[in-house]
């Protein structure tokens, strides 16, 4: 009897001891200030940020994950992805808000942890949006120009809140375009004129790119104004880039997915006066290899780019060929095949 009691009672203390271990690691517990952040109506900024702050109220270490946001323009991170009881940390916050005239946005950002209780957390932001500046047009179409062509084109633009219109920066995101913003010349402080030059140069293409403005007293560009034009030649190209994507062969298996190994640019000819010819076809990368194949002599001919196996990462370079015409000597059309990843 005595050597059970004995037993009993180091059972009895094992127990305890187990369970003292047990509770010794605690439990992790997030909490926020607030779950949602609204910046109501702003304007003459380019994006907002925010700070979420929160602690770990509970009695163990609390690990977090990156945080995930709803849309790509919104970047968030934590100032520590791990905290201990009793220690407060922060999520940082930018959202892109670009140029539109009037928006409202609502935004997520999915919070991962080891709490038990609350493994995951969504946070709201909002944020309204209303742009002071106007343009007239809001946009440039330049329709369809030979390469080798100079145009112009002019925006007016006007404030609207009642104060002087000052703009202090304007960018262009292409070197074909030049843009300069001038007095009206009617002495009207709430207006200027922007005045747009395009020269069409390089390959015959679809061109759509933007015309940025800030003022003295925005925070970033606060009025995009875009710029598109159908650009031909002697050649015209389809597509005008050659891009494509394909799994990770690492993280997807063969059977639940289609691979694409192989994709044709089309060449014909745009004018008359002699007969279309290519030569020396290549690819910058040494992993795609390229086939030049006529399909009407003098007037079409069909480039073939084909990967021998699946790639691992993501590629970019371009595909290569010289022409007998003088307007096009050589020819680079951009080359992007993307891999991608669950």
């Amino acid at each position: 009897m005595p050597a059970m009691n004995h037993a009993y009672r180091w059972g009895l203390l094992a127990a305890l001891l187990g369970g003292t271990a047990v509770r010794a690691e605690g439990t992790p517990k997030i909490q926020f200030d607030r779950t949602s952040y609204d910046f109501g109506v702003t304007s003459l900024v380019e994006s907002v940020t925010g700070t979420f702050t929160f602690q770990n109220t509970g009695d163990a270490d609390l690990e977090l994950e990156k945080p995930k946001p709803s849309c790509g323009c919104t970047v968030a991170s934590f100032t520590s992805e791990k905290l201990r009881p009793g220690e407060k940390g922060e999520l940082v916050f930018t959202i892109q808000l670009g140029t539109a005239a009037h928006q409202r946005l609502s935004k997520l950002i999915t919070v991962s942890s080891n709490d038990p209780e609350h493994p995951v957390l969504q946070l709201g932001i909002m944020v309204q949006t209303k742009s002071v500046l106007t343009a007239e047009p809001p946009s440039i179409n330049l329709g369809t120009l030979r390469l080798g062509a100079v145009t112009n084109a002019t925006v007016m633009i006007r404030r609207n809140d009642g104060k002087k219109l000052t703009i202090t920066k304007v960018e262009a995101s292409s070197d074909l375009m030049a843009a300069t913003a001038k007095p009206t010349g009617d002495g009207d402080p709430q207006a200027a004129r922007l005045q747009v030059e395009f020269k069409a140069t390089g390959l015959p293409r679809r061109f759509s790119e933007q015309i940025r403005l800030s003022t003295d007293d925005s925070v970033g560009a606060v009025l995009t104004v875009f710029v598109s034009a159908r650009l031909l030649g002697d050649i015209e190209l389809e597509p005008e880039t050659l891009s494509w994507g394909m799994p990770d062969p690492t993280n997807w298996k063969d059977e639940d997915t289609e691979v694409i190994l192989s994709r044709s640019i089309i060449i014909t000819s745009r004018q008359t006066e002699r007969p279309l010819l290519l030569r020396n076809v290549s690819c910058s990368r040494k992993e795609v290899e390229v086939k030049l194949v006529t399909l009407q002599k003098g007037q079409e001919y069909e480039i073939v780019a084909t990967l021998p196996k699946r790639l691992t990462k993501t590629l970019e370079g371009t595909i290569n060929f010289e022409t007998n015409l003088p307007s096009l000597p050589k020819v680079e059309v951009p080359l992007t095949i993307s891999v991608w990843t669950p």
